[in-house]
């Protein structure tokens, strides 16, 4: 997590310096970071809920750095694609903007979907900035908006923030549980 925060300046450095192979490569690794950082603290019994929170924080500061590197570094490929970007930056910012409305937190559920999506994402961004195809990118645009109604309905499903909710299923069954108070 505090490489992914420290990530954030260097990837607008090597951007406003046209490094796009070391620009792609440092976001590939946080974004890898992303991945193992959660199981890693799991497995040596160092989760907290500070550092779930500022995994939710670094999540957001990763993902809107890589969308200023990209606008500097591949302007064109950006104006191309300008729709499905709008869709992946709504489903960053609209779960985001209902949990600090809802919770005064950032949802940071961290489904099973969200982390599929976002290896999905990744491998979508590279293909489309290294020009292999953007069709990868464009379904991924649509999975994320998919993966954000996942954690807005889970928000709605839940009458408190619970930290860590696999999916919307289990927050319906958390939900119909004995003992769980019913949202208004």
């Amino acid at each position: 997590t505090i490489f992914r925060i420290c990530s954030a300046p260097v990837l607008v450095v090597l951007a406003a310096m046209g490094r796009e192979r070391f620009f792609l490569a440092l976001a590939i690794a946080a974004l890898l970071s992303d991945v193992l950082d959660g199981a890693l603290a799991r497995r040596l019994g160092a989760s907290s809920e500070t550092g779930r929170l500022l995994d939710s924080w670094a999540d957001l500061l990763i993902a809107l750095v890589s969308f200023v590197g990209a606008t500097l570094l591949w302007p064109d490929t950006m104006r191309r694609e300008a729709g499905y970007f709008a869709l992946v930056l709504a489903a960053l910012v609209l779960p985001n903007a209902w949990g600090l409305l809802r919770f005064r937190r950032l949802l940071g559920y961290h489904t099973m979907s969200a982390k599929s999506s976002g290896v999905l994402l990744a491998v979508s961004a590279v293909a489309l900035f290294t020009g292999l195809t953007p069709v990868l990118f464009r379904v991924a645009s649509f999975v994320e908006l998919l993966v954000a109604a996942e954690y807005i309905a889970i928000s709605v499903l839940l009458p408190d923030w619970t930290g860590e909710m696999k999916s919307v299923w289990h927050a319906w069954r958390e939900r119909r549980a004995p003992g769980v108070a019913q949202a208004a």
